[in-house]
């Protein structure tokens, strides 16, 4: 009985996992309906090993903090994008169409001894008087430009806009169209519609603003620098943080520029359009930091999850 014992107890692991003979099989079971100790040692080999089970709370709290702040990071960043398209379209929309001169967009009058009334067509939303400082002219010089917006159009109903200069002084009064609008930035003189023209020194004529077509190219030379700056020290193994934050600077302001001013380098409302560029620069680095500490939260949850 104990040699049968000592047979049977060896060859149960194999049993157990069905790897005997039939006739084998048959003897360790007539075996085990007789033998306590080996029918004990056979339930026992029967038993389900239990893996262990990391249950390091810290780790999974770590977890639960990460995801916690990826979901407040992602929330903000498409709040961020959203505030980006919500800026663009109202520059677009608020964005002044200037008009050329044309004998139906105004009126010139005199209304007394000392004023000039100019009447604008109702297309007119908006208009500026600007007067010229010209000390080899001995003429007080006055420029007027006249523009719409989408915005105005589509929910204002204005009508005929006046606008009424005074003569201050004795010197002859002259008041000019800027025509430079039209897109013939320096070809065309601005159109003279009250008054007498210049004797000497020919036509008057209004350049647009260039400040932001050149911060335009400056901000891509200094994204090719720092994008050749990244990659030579990528090669190196030296990055660091600063060597994002020195691409996304240039990346953003451009970005903002085609948001507002699209593909145009010129800008006749140079105020207006750099604010503009400035505050979507603002919210898009906003919005690429946000997109980083996603990233960097994710990897941190992967290797956390493979600590466990």
């Amino acid at each position: 009985m104990k040699n049968d014992c000592s047979i049977v107890k060896e060859l149960l692991p194999l049993y157990a996992e069905d790897m005997v003979s039939a006739e084998t099989a048959y003897f360790i079971q007539q075996h085990l309906e007789e033998c306590e100790e080996c029918r004990s040692e056979f339930e026992r080999l029967n038993i389900p090993v239990v893996q262990a089970i990391n249950t390091n709370t810290e780790l999974l709290k770590e977890i639960k903090r990460q995801f916690r702040r990826n979901k407040v990071n992602t929330i903000l960043l498409i709040s961020s994008l959203l505030v980006v398209f919500l800026v663009s379209l109202f520059s677009y929309l608020t964005a002044p169409n200037y008009y050329s001169y044309s004998d139906d967009l105004l009126a010139v009058s005199e209304i007394g001894p000392g004023s000039i009334n100019i009447s604008f067509n109702k297309k007119v939303t908006g208009y500026r008087v600007l007067e010229e400082s010209a000390p080899d002219d001995d003429r007080r010089i006055i420029h007027i430009e006249a523009w719409s917006t989408v915005w105005e159009k589509a929910f204002f109903k204005h009508g005929s806009q006046n606008a009424v200069i005074y003569k201050v002084d004795e010197r002859p009064l002259a008041i000019y169209f800027t025509e430079n609008h039209t897109g013939n930035y320096s070809d065309e003189d601005d159109h003279l519609i009250y008054g007498t023209s210049r004797t000497t020194h020919g036509g008057a004529v209004t350049l647009p603003g260039l400040s932001l077509g050149w911060g335009l190219i400056v901000a891509g030379l200094i994204l090719v620098v720092s994008l050749t700056l990244f990659i030579i020290m990528k090669i190196k193994g030296c990055l660091a943080a600063w060597n994002i934050h020195l691409i996304m600077l240039p990346l953003v302001y451009i970005l903002g520029h085609l948001c507002v001013l699209h593909f145009n380098i010129v800008s006749y409302s140079v105020v207006r359009d750099f604010s503009l560029i400035m505050l979507v620069a603002v919210i898009l680095y906003c919005a690429a930091l946000l997109a980083l500490n996603i990233y960097r939260s994710r990897k941190e949850i992967d290797r956390v999850t493979k600590g466990l």
